[in-house]
């Protein structure tokens, strides 16, 4: 009985294991929809800036005011923003693909809605030590190990337990005549002492196993504890660089492209710089959204190694 439910266990563990692993790709691909959509949003506008840019050098050189080999760069310029956002459109059409796969294999096209904060809410007061407590608690492969050990214990009992001695036969005697110098009543018992089935080798190799899954499980915990670490550290790193890119790169550029237009407005600075700095500014943009969608990975990653979710 005890082996049916530790194999029963043991096959839940591997279950949930199973769930938990699609749980992460599923997340993984609503984290790269949020990154793709919002990127797409970004790479059309850069196709619009580039475009005005290339319509200002052709009136340029139509007027003999500016070389065509700026037109030529432009053009080019432009031909790459496009060749990036249908890039981007195209990875975009194959995420959503695989995520309806494997929401629905036998489905057809779907259109997922993307939560607002899914590339901005970021757990809170993240202790290494009680997440790794919680893996502990929480990941079926330690448990799975756990149980392991437990099975290598009982076999181990059931080896000893074969090579105790066991009682078979026994017998109670009283003698009803007269009393004599012996006692009257008798007791006699047989034992059969497995001196010949004692099997020391089947107990050695038992308690083996039994260190062997003793460390097993050990070394299960140092290496859950080092995946926690190992993902904490790489949130945290994701985490400082959204902070910087949003507290000193985007203040900057935004702060620079908005100079520049009114500049340009009073006639103080070419439209030319501009566009520039509004290419720029979505180029920053981007690498701002690269950074969440980096963070949001790192999320998925801490609580894969986790086990659970870490809510927001």
């Amino acid at each position: 009985m005890l082996d049916a439910r530790l194999a029963a266990e043991a096959a839940g563990d591997l279950a949930e294991a199973a769930r938990r692993r699609l749980r992460v790709r599923i997340f993984r691909l609503f984290a790269r929809l949020a990154w793709l959509r919002a990127d797409l949003t970004e790479a059309e506008a850069g196709v619009e800036v580039a475009g005005a840019r290339r319509r200002e050098l052709v009136a340029r050189v139509a007027e003999a005011v500016a070389p065509e080999v700026a037109l030529a760069r432009a053009e080019i310029d432009l031909a790459e923003a496009e060749d990036d956002a249908a890039q981007v459109r195209d990875e975009l059409a194959r995420s959503e693909a695989a995520l309806a796969r494997l929401v629905d294999p036998a489905g057809g096209p779907r259109r997922f809605l993307i939560a607002d904060d899914e590339l901005t809410a970021v757990p809170s007061a993240l202790d290494p030590g009680a997440l790794t407590e919680r893996a502990i608690r929480e990941r079926p492969e330690l448990r799975a190990a756990e149980r392991r050990a437990d099975q290598a214990e009982l076999s181990l009992r059931r080896e000893r337990r074969a090579a105790l001695p066991w009682p078979s036969w026994a017998q109670v005697n009283y003698y009803a005549g007269a009393v004599g110098p012996a006692p009257p009543v008798g007791f006699g018992v047989a034992l059969e002492l497995p001196l010949l089935s004692w099997n020391l080798g089947a107990i050695r190799s038992a308690a083996a196993r039994v260190r062997e899954r003793d460390l097993e499980s050990r070394a299960e915990i140092a290496a859950v504890a080092g995946e926690v670490e190992d993902a904490l550290g790489r949130l945290r790193r994701a985490d400082a660089r959204v902070h910087a890119l949003q507290g000193e790169l985007l203040p900057r550029v935004d702060a620079a492209a908005q100079r520049a237009a009114a500049a340009a407005d009073a006639g103080a600075l070419d439209v030319l710089e501009v566009l520039d700095l509004e290419a720029r500014r979505i180029a920053a943009r981007r690498l701002e959204l690269a950074a969440r969608h980096e963070r949001r990975g790192a999320v998925l990653d801490l609580e894969a190694a986790i086990g659970a979710p870490l809510g927001r």
